[in-house]
Formats: structure tokens, C-alpha cells, sequence
């Protein structure tokens, strides 16, 4: 079954490379017909957020202040069935 997945770092899109200064907006869209048991936002190889939804549909958005350098976002999705699905990461340069 397939896992629909949409990530972004304001509003550049996985697989990107931006230069941005300030917090940055985390926005994660994930749909699948089994529901997942985790979502982790993960920032330099380091989870920081990390949901148990149990739900089909994902909707997240939050702000994060960075490292403070350049940094790299992507997002881990794992559904209650074992299978995981990640992101591209987008690369932030301050």
C-alpha cells in the first residue's frame, strides 16, 4: 500500500536547498490506508518532534528555531503494520 507524503521547510519542498534566517516552518501532509504509529521530524540526525497518531490522515505544522547553523530536516513515518516511510531532506543554510 502506498503512503502519500508532502514535506516541506518554509515552504521549499523536499529535496531542497534554501538559505533562510529566523525559525523556519515545519509543515508534514501523510496519508495512508493503514494508519501510522509514529511521525518524527528529525533536524541534523536528532528527532525533534515525535507523534504516535494512530490515524490514516497527518496534518503537522510548527516552528523551529534551528541549530544556529545550517541545517538539514527530513521526516520518518511509520505505519502500525512496520513499514517506514521517509522524506528528502531540505537543507537550510543560515
Amino acid at each position: 500500500m502506498r503512503v502519500f507524503l508532502r514535506f516541506s521547510v518554509c515552504d521549499a519542498p523536499m529535496g531542497s536547498a534554501i538559505q533562510h534566517a529566523g525559525p523556519r516552518i515545519i509543515r508534514c501532509q501523510a496519508a495512508s490506508e493503514v494508519p501510522f504509529a509514529s511521525l518524527e521530524i528529525i533536524r541534523n540526525g536528532r528527532v525533534i518532534r515525535r507523534l504516535e497518531p494512530k490515524k490514516c490522515i497527518l496534518d503537522l505544522s510548527f516552528a523551529d528555531e534551528g541549530s544556529g547553523d545550517s541545517d538539514y530536516y527530513y521526516v520518518r513515518l511509520t505505519r502500525v503494520d512496520g513499514e517506514i516511510t521517509w522524506s528528502s531532506p531540505v537543507w537550510v543554510k543560515t
